[in-house]
């Protein structure tokens, strides 16, 4: 069944405009003033802020930007340019270690490569084909940062949202040497596309084994006899 993309983004919007509301109410409810959600010491500031850039994201995803003159290869901007910027934004601001960057760079865009070539899914990959690259990423990831979750979290963001740009969009394009078939759109999904998908995805690993690790310490210490 074909995705409409236009449905899809409508409803993501309408359930992140709820989000939104409901973090403002649980905001205000705590007895804190609205401008407080923008300051650095909100709790609630972090996934304020991301309810807005998805909510952007899902906007800018009805806006296809045309690459070439003919028209045949396009971009969608919330789907492959808001992404990419918000890479390159956090990579400003967080700066990792260069070289952890470049191997989880070269991680994500190998496996995206393999999966794709795997999986014959021009321009995309399988949900298996996916599973593999967000999994795969985030491991190196957690490796390169020896489990520090901040700068794990910076790379598993990076590195995947980059690397399937580099290892399926623009690597199909230059595999068909700079032509495409009419109607090629690079993060044709929106923000259902792997590419704005990969980070987040990323994320949400290198949190869950990071919780997963600290819980299985604790677990054990408190199975240790006391001295």
């Amino acid at each position: 069944m074909a995705l409409d993309l236009g449905l899809a983004v409508a409803v993501i919007m309408m359930l992140d405009i709820l989000a939104v509301a409901v973090i403002t109410l649980l905001e205000l409810s705590g007895g804190r003033e609205f401008v407080l959600m923008w300051e650095e010491e909100s709790p609630i500031r972090p996934l304020l802020v991301g309810s807005v850039i998805v909510f952007l994201a899902a906007l800018l995803s009805l806006w296809e930007v045309p690459l070439t003159p003919a028209g045949d290869v396009r971009v969608n901007v919330g789907g492959a340019v808001v992404p990419l910027v918000a890479a390159a934004f956090v990579l400003v601001r967080s700066r990792p270690k260069v070289r952890r960057f470049l191997v989880s760079l070269a991680v994500a865009t190998a496996t995206s490569l393999g999966a794709g070539a795997l999986g014959g899914v021009r321009f995309g990959l399988s949900l298996a084909g996916f599973a593999v690259v967000a999994v795969v990423t985030a491991a190196a990831c957690l490796g390169l940062a020896r489990w520090k979750f901040r700068e794990a979290a910076v790379l598993a963001y990076t590195a995947p949202t980059l690397g399937v740009f580099l290892g399926v969009d623009a690597a199909g394009l230059v595999l068909l040497g700079g032509t495409a078939p009419i109607g090629v759109t690079l993060g044709a999904q929106g923000i259902l596309d792997i590419i704005f998908l990969a980070g987040i995805a990323g994320l949400v690993i290198v949190w869950a084994l990071s919780s997963l690790r600290i819980l299985v310490r604790r677990v054990r210490d408190a199975s240790r006899p006391a001295a």
